[in-house]
C-alpha cells in the first residue's frame, strides 16, 4: 500500500464509508448474521436497533464523513 497524504487517506475513507451507507440504503439487511435463515435487518443493527453495537462506530463514522463532504463543498 502506498503512503499517500492525510487530505486522500480521508478522502478515501470518506468515500468507501458513504459506498457501504449506499448499499445500507438499497438493501434490506443481513442474510445469514442470526444463523437461522431470517434476514437481519439494517435497523436491528444500527445505533438505536437490539444490535447497535455492531455498527454504532459505523454510525458515528458516517456521520463524520457527512461532516467532511459538507465542509469540502463549501
Amino acid at each position: 500500500m502506498e503512503k499517500l497524504p492525510l487530505s486522500e487517506v480521508i478522502e478515501k475513507l470518506v468515500r468507501g464509508i458513504n459506498a457501504a451507507a449506499n448499499l445500507m440504503d438499497n438493501s434490506t439487511g443481513v442474510d445469514g448474521l442470526h444463523l437461522n435463515g431470517d434476514v437481519a435487518p439494517w435497523g436491528e443493527l444500527r445505533t438505536g436497533g437490539q444490535f447497535e453495537e455492531l455498527l454504532v462506530d459505523f454510525d458515528e463514522a458516517l456521520e463524520w464523513a457527512r461532516v467532511l463532504s459538507r465542509h469540502d463543498n463549501k
